[in-house]
């Protein structure tokens, strides 16, 4: 973990600094690997500690942050209404494919000890280069929902899953069909 944690740093620190001379689409860059770095150290932290939860936040932002420039795919961090509160996502635009219209899209869940940012780098990019639109949750008992809003696993997966569904199928650009 420290060693993990030690060389996200240095990259984050790296692509901030190269955002800051306006070099944004290389910072962006620096930004989304140091994330992968963050979360990929974080992991096996067990127990759960001070130290891991800032890095895992600090992944979070890292993130967050490049998505403010990368162009593909387009990030939008969105918060999903559920139980009184909010679990954290990133919905991925899919990118134009087949002429257009109301595009597919895949949900996806966190496992045991995978995160929205780590599912991000698994995959999701080639699915939004074919049109299909992504949206990765955090759900109760994963990543952010867990660590700093107390959600905890459940397991009628249909309590989370349907109000994501619900959000997902509302959006214009997304056939409910084909979710």
């Amino acid at each position: 973990f420290r060693e993990w944690a030690r060389e996200a740093r240095e990259v984050e620190d790296r692509g901030r600094a190269l955002i800051g001379d306006g070099r944004t689409t290389s910072g962006a860059q620096y930004l989304h690997r140091a994330s992968a770095y963050y979360h990929v150290g974080e992991r096996f932290l067990q127990p759960k500690s001070e130290a891991g939860n800032d890095a895992y936040m600090r992944g979070v932002r890292a993130l967050r942050d490049a998505a403010e420039y990368l162009k593909r795919p387009r990030l939008e961090h969105v918060e999903i209404p559920y139980d009184g509160t909010s679990l954290p996502a990133i919905y991925v635009h899919a990118e134009p494919a087949n002429g257009g219209g109301p595009v597919p899209a895949v949900v996806f869940f966190d496992g045991l000890d995978i995160t929205k940012e780590i599912q991000y780098f698994k995959g999701v990019a080639d699915l939004v280069a074919r049109g299909i639109a992504c949206l990765i949750v955090d759900g109760p008992g994963n990543g952010e929902s867990i660590r700093f809003r107390n959600l905890y696993l459940r397991h009628d997966t249909e309590h989370y899953a349907t109000p994501v569904f619900d959000w997902l199928a509302a959006r214009p650009e997304v056939d409910p069909k084909r979710i």
